[in-house]
């Protein structure tokens, strides 16, 4: 019984070693495919990022392009808007400087209507032209920036 017992103790512990051998192989293997596939995944993400960045920079771009573009349009329509102001500003002093023509006028010539007439239709006249530069301004203010 000696020797075949040491025979079969000798074929169970290579049996156990060989056992071991292929655990640790597959858990090594296991291990570097482990690896293998989060170095890949982590090499996916930081390229998707990397375009994604790269999409972003672009329309970064394109907004800020879009951006100079509406800055200039407004600079435009705020020259024009002073413009108007300005020639509102004009007309009424020029709508003072009748009616006080007129109060003086009146106050020599006395109460002659052809002439009251005449300056009434002068009066008339830029008072439209101050509505017509009244109307033209509100619709530049309201005029949608694109």
């Amino acid at each position: 019984m000696g020797t075949k017992s040491r025979n079969i103790a000798r074929k169970n512990t290579v049996i156990i070693l060989l056992m071991i051998v292929i655990w640790a192989l597959i858990v090594y293997f296991s291990i570097e495919l482990g690896k293998k596939y989060i170095n890949n995944t982590i090499n996916s993400i930081e390229i998707r990022s990397q375009q994604n960045q790269m999409k972003l920079v672009e329309e970064n771009k394109q907004l800020n392009n879009k951006i100079d573009a509406l800055n200039e349009e407004i600079k435009g329509l705020k020259l024009t808007i002073s413009t108007l102001n300005s020639d509102i500003n004009n007309f009424s002093n020029e709508v003072k400087t009748l009616e006080s023509s007129i109060n003086a006028i009146n106050a020599t010539v006395g109460n002659s209507s052809s002439v009251q007439l005449e300056l009434g239709k002068k009066i008339n006249v830029l008072d439209q032209r101050l509505s017509e530069m009244k109307k033209s301004l509100k619709m530049l203010l309201e005029a949608p920036s694109e």
